[in-house]
């Protein structure tokens, strides 16, 4: 929710937001599944590499957006 109320200021075509609202979940869930799927758990350094991975993601999003 934050990241959208970020990006409304820096997307200013609607459906450039769309594409990256729908887009950034993706890989969070994707990386979840996979460390379900390995049998680990989420930690704090695993909790912060993600928070690392969506400020990346975001960064690239409103660059090529």
């Amino acid at each position: 929710m934050i990241v959208a109320i970020v990006l409304i200021p820096f997307l200013i075509s609607w459906r450039n937001l769309a594409v990256c609202l729908t887009a950034l979940p993706l890989p969070l869930l994707l990386r979840v599944m996979a460390l379900n799927w390995l049998g680990q758990g989420l930690n704090n350094m695993t909790l912060g590499g993600l928070a690392v991975a969506i400020d990346s993601a975001v960064d690239d999003v409103t660059v090529y957006a």
